[in-house]
């Protein structure tokens, strides 16, 4: 028994508990819609019978894509049955590594764990991102293989060649995979690559975890305690910083001026640096990033000859257009032999949409505000792209992850400009994958949906956890109402995620709400908001949510729904919006009666312990 408790509370002390317990709040959401519905939905319409074929030995008719994915699938099938959990679990099972890898990525970009929890939380539980990691299709398989290339790629001069891999391995499951080597190349650019990325953590935020840091090192001596707030000093002058600090130090007096001088000089000067020493080892990372090509034709053959039972040459002599390379060219072609539709109304397949109306509407697509300005907009017409209807998978962001967007973009522009920091792999990140879509559309006309934003999403939740994790330093930095306000806009802002994930995603409302209320209860402890704010918010928000539900929910909907309009109708999307307001008011109403009524009784309370105070004097 001593063994058991000294082990569990090792788990709790373990400094990647907090990351363990999201997962695992992520992971049980994901297993209870698995079973939901029981038949392929949307392109699994394509990709399960495509894995049957496979196992039967027939071969794949999907070759419109590369191969890898299609294996995938095929393998759950194989090992968990052909059923849900065949077709989705290998989709579960990776992409909830991918968040760790995720997890790990922040870390090593200099952010802190609460900023890493964060963009984990955010990654984890938006609709979009969660249909595709539990549902038997292309695109979650090429993000999860993106996210290991960037997450190899930030471990070091080591494993680049491993980034190149899974940069080819990403575009064996979709060729889009292929730009996951952009943000690579994009960011070992800018900053010239170095282990520690070329810059200290953010002031935002906390010192990142001393394991993962290449810094120089320095003196055991000179790093006490008081050393950390000098190193990211922006106010003093570095030399003078630390002149004040060895000089406050009792340390100092025990360090010989001879090894003081050289060490402060080291530390402060900055030499002019030359090419070769500002891009690390650039033969290495070049040599490194050809493994991509090379290894996604290498195990294009392969998988190929798995699927095939047969050996498939990569060239037959003389003819270019057979073997593994003729696969690649007809593929290529057919996919991109699909245009944009000039009415999109008319197109009879899935929900088209154009790159930037990935990040201006809500949506996916600029249809959704048609309806403000066009008298003769079809009141049925649905503007976005369903996957399914009962339960309703439908491919769209969290509103909140798509008003992250609208942020993080342009900050993370504006950042990159200012310093070198987490924010400049965010907005490589959203350049290789999101931002070189359009060009690549207006050269091509070629059709394109909502779900190629996918890759990016990672980014943005980056960019948000930034944000967030900023407005938590700012807020432990002040007092009274101020840091009440900050509070109360943090915890909002997590739970309207974590709302706006209770309504839009296919879980049935008794499964989404305990584990997400737990999930925000956990993420505001973790942030250290105290016993008393989780009790006065959570309250809070239960009372608003209930009055939302049972009492102002019907009026509004009579008064902002004039019809039977389909899920994604515009005014739909207007009654959430109105109640989501309306609710996120009440909760700080009540939350500010209850922070009034307890300050007023600990006043009380401290009068009278003076008044007895003075009588008993």
């Amino acid at each position: 028994m001593e063994k058991i408790k000294h082990w569990g509370l090792s788990l709790v002390r373990w400094r990647h508990f907090p990351m363990l317990v999201v997962m695992l709040g992520i992971v049980a959401l994901h297993l209870a819609a698995i079973p939901r519905p029981d038949t392929p939905l949307f392109d699994e319409l394509h990709y399960v019978p495509d894995g049957r074929r496979i196992l039967t030995g027939e071969g794949s008719i999907r070759n419109e894509h590369p191969p890898l994915a299609r294996l995938i699938i095929a393998s759950g099938m194989a090992l968990f049955g052909d059923n849900p959990w065949g077709w989705r679990l290998p989709a579960v099972i990776l992409s909830s590594v991918s968040l760790i890898a995720l997890y790990d990525i922040c870390r090593r970009l200099g952010t802190s764990q609460r900023t890493a929890l964060i963009a984990v939380l955010l990654l984890g539980t938006d609709n979009l991102m969660f249909i595709h990691s539990g549902i038997a299709m292309l695109d979650i398989y090429e993000v999860v293989f993106a996210m290991f290339a960037f997450w190899f790629y930030l471990r070091g001069t080591k494993w680049w060649w491993a980034a190149a891999v899974m940069v080819g391995l990403a575009g064996l499951c979709k060729f889009n995979g292929v730009l996951a080597i952009i943000p690579i190349g994009l960011h070992w650019l800018f900053i010239g690559y170095k282990q520690n990325m070329g810059a200290p953590p953010d002031a935002e935020d906390d010192a990142p975890d001393p394991t993962i840091s290449d810094a120089p090192a320095v003196p055991q001596t000179l790093m006490t305690e008081a050393a950390v707030p000098v190193m990211v000093e922006d106010s003093i002058p570095a030399t003078a910083a630390q002149a004040a600090y060895m000089e406050q130090s009792p340390a100092a007096e025990a360090i010989p001026d001879a090894i003081v001088v050289p060490v402060l000089e080291e530390m402060t000067t900055k030499p002019k640096l030359t090419f070769w020493q500002t891009y690390s080892r650039p033969m290495i990372f070049l040599g490194s990033m050809l493994l991509a090509p090379l290894a996604f034709f290498l195990f294009y053959g392969i998988f190929e000859m798995i699927i095939r039972q047969e050996y498939v040459p990569y060239v037959v002599w003389g003819q270019w257009d057979q073997g593994i390379v003729g696969l690649i060219r007809n593929a290529l072609s057919s996919t991109s032999s699909i245009k944009f539709p000039d009415d999109p109304a008319t197109y009879t397949g899935a929900f088209v949409s154009k790159p930037w109306e990935w990040v201006l509407s809500p949506t996916g697509s600029l249809y959704f505000y048609q309806w403000l300005f066009d008298p003769n907009f079809d009141p049925n017409r649905n503007v976005l792209l369903p996957y399914w209807y009962t339960p309703a998978y439908s491919g769209i962001q969290n509103p909140s992850m798509w008003l992250a967007g609208l942020v993080v973009i342009p900050l993370a522009l504006w950042k990159t400009f200012k310093k070198h920091s987490a924010w400049t792999f965010v907005i490589c990140w959203i350049i290789g994958t999101w931002a070189i879509w359009i060009p690549l559309f207006l050269a091509t006309n070629r059709i394109t949906y909502m779900f190629y934003y996918l890759p990016t999403i990672g980014a943005v939740a980056i960019g948000a956890a930034l944000i967030i994790t900023g407005m938590l330093k700012k807020a432990e930095a002040k007092s009274g109402f101020g840091k009440h306000a900050l509070m109360l806009g943090i915890a909002s802002l997590l739970l309207f995620h974590l709302l706006c994930f209770c309504v839009i995603s296919p879980l049935q409302l008794w499964v989404s709400i305990p584990i997400c209320t737990a999930l925000l209860i956990f993420m505001l402890a973790q942030l250290k908001f105290g016993w008393q704010f989780l009790f006065r918010f959570t309250a809070s928000a239960v009372v608003a949510a209930l009055v939302m539900r049972f009492v102002l929910y019907e009026w509004f909907r009579s008064f902002l729904v004039s019809r039977d309009a389909p899920w994604g109708h515009p005014e739909v999307s207007m009654l959430w919006t109105v109640s989501a307001i309306v609710g996120m008011i009440i909760t700080w109403g009540l939350y500010l009666l209850m922070q009034r009524l307890m300050r007023d009784n600990r006043t009380l309370r401290a009068e009278e312990d003076l008044a007895t105070m003075m009588s008993d004097s």
